[in-house]
């Protein structure tokens, strides 16, 4: 970020989307102590399988083959891991790191994004709120298509992805609280 930002001054302050930094958040906040971090938590059947996708086009991208049926339940295994590092994170560090459901955020966007920064201390100014509004507005869920997945196409069941992620759901359901 510092190198990126070297290149091309931020005003005010990054927003990343990355979910690849849930497995070390504890040396990113050490790297940028004033960062505040949303983990956003969503059912992991839809997670997991979504990341399998992504994965296999990524790969499928590269590779004169995959085989994707063998490539979810490593996925699935190191997504758990990587949550519930993330969320054990949060839990040590609820005043920069913060964790806000999907379903949540989806269904009450601005009420959602308003209690994120109370719980960070920052302002929701009028103009912030306006303008978040005209964005989901102008870009609504599903605008550009559904994309389609299965955990099956990856070599993965319900009942394997739901026992991965019994711990991570639980700390989840814990730390959801607190937005």
């Amino acid at each position: 970020l510092k190198l990126l930002e070297s290149q091309r001054r931020v005003a005010g302050h990054w927003v990343l989307k990355s979910p690849a930094h849930l497995w070390n958040l504890r040396a990113l906040l050490a790297v940028i102590p004033n960062a505040r971090i949303v983990v956003t938590v969503r059912d992991p059947l839809a997670t997991v399988a979504s990341a399998c996708s992504l994965y296999a086009a990524y790969h499928g991208s590269t590779a004169a083959s995959i085989e994707a049926d063998r490539m979810g339940p490593g996925l699935a295994e190191s997504l758990a891991k990587g949550l519930t590092r993330g969320l054990e994170t949060a839990a040590q560090d609820p005043e920069r790191v913060r964790v806000v459901r999907y379903e949540d955020l989806v269904a009450r966007p601005i009420d959602t994004v308003r209690a994120i920064h109370a719980g960070f201390g920052l302002p929701f100014p009028p103009a912030f709120e306006r303008s978040a509004r005209a964005w989901i507005e102008a870009n609504p869920q599903g605008r550009h298509g559904v994309h389609r997945y299965d955990l099956e196409s990856y070599g993965l069941d319900e009942e394997t992805v739901e026992r991965l992620f019994e711990v991570p759901r639980r700390m989840a359901d814990l730390a959801a609280g607190q937005v």
